[in-house]
């Protein structure tokens, strides 16, 4: 996975303590591999997957977005692109935390959700980030929940202890392309839970203080896999991350 992952990683390295590292180690690179492996599912209904893939376990490539085994798509990039802004200026990162957008936005990336390429055109337009998340909620109708700043949140909570600081920046950097609240609101319900495992609170009674939240989610403990809706909506993903946890540790 030639992303740059490794070397935001090792930035980190001289930042935190070796029991910290490890963490933020395991995060960032369990999002890479997930998303290497999913990205060859992308856009696949469950019967569609079935039938080709059986229960995919291996890194294949291929997919919609003709990816090489290993390959990562728009999720791990703009992950990095999070981690990096934030290690460039811990204190107050949104500026940086565009820059690395811009940045990945202008390689020509082969993946780029539609919210996220309507932000970040007009970002370059108009230089005004919240007049950017904006115009990609008004050109989508009104439909910018998607899961788009939730798939890249998980370095603010790797980053930050204060908790304060945490929610603040967990929330900016959804607003910098996402205009929904419960865009923003998954997110922070993401990094609580993520921020209080890192503190090794019990993991199942975090899910159950937090998802109180989020309302479209409380019905969770009474879902199975199968109930869920694997789509772009972010409710929807938030779901799917919730109950496939709960089920690991259950």
């Amino acid at each position: 996975m030639t992303c740059g992952l490794a070397e935001t990683v090792s930035e980190c390295k001289e930042v935190f303590d070796m029991d910290r590292y490890e963490r933020i180690l395991g995060g960032l690179f369990g999002v890479a591999c997930g998303d290497a492996l999913g990205g060859t599912l992308e856009f696949m209904s469950r019967d569609e997957i079935k039938r080709k893939y059986g229960y995919l376990k291996d890194f294949i490539g291929g997919g919609c977005w003709d990816l090489l085994p290993g390959e990562v798509t728009d999720d791990t990039m703009m992950t990095i692109a999070v981690a990096e802004g934030i290690l460039d200026n811990p204190d107050n990162p949104m500026d940086d935390i565009g820059k690395h957008f811009i940045k990945w936005y202008d390689g020509k990336p082969k993946d780029i959700g539609n919210i996220i390429r309507l932000a970040l055109a007009e970002y370059k337009r108009s230089k005004d980030w919240t007049n950017a998340a904006y115009y990609a909620h008004q050109a989508t109708g009104g439909m910018s929940a998607g899961n788009g700043s939730l798939m890249r949140c998980l370095p603010v909570p790797l980053y930050y202890n204060d908790l304060e600081k945490m929610r603040e920046v967990t929330a900016l950097q959804s607003e910098l392309t996402h205009y929904d609240r419960k865009a923003t609101e998954a997110c922070r319900l993401y990094n609580l839970i993520i921020y209080d495992y890192l503190n090794e609170k019990p993991k199942i009674a975090v899910i159950r203080e937090h998802i109180e939240i989020f309302p479209e989610c409380q019905k969770v403990f009474q879902m199975t896999k199968d109930e869920l809706k694997p789509s772009g909506y972010v409710v929807d993903t938030l779901m799917c991350v919730v109950v496939f946890h709960k089920h690991l540790l259950l």
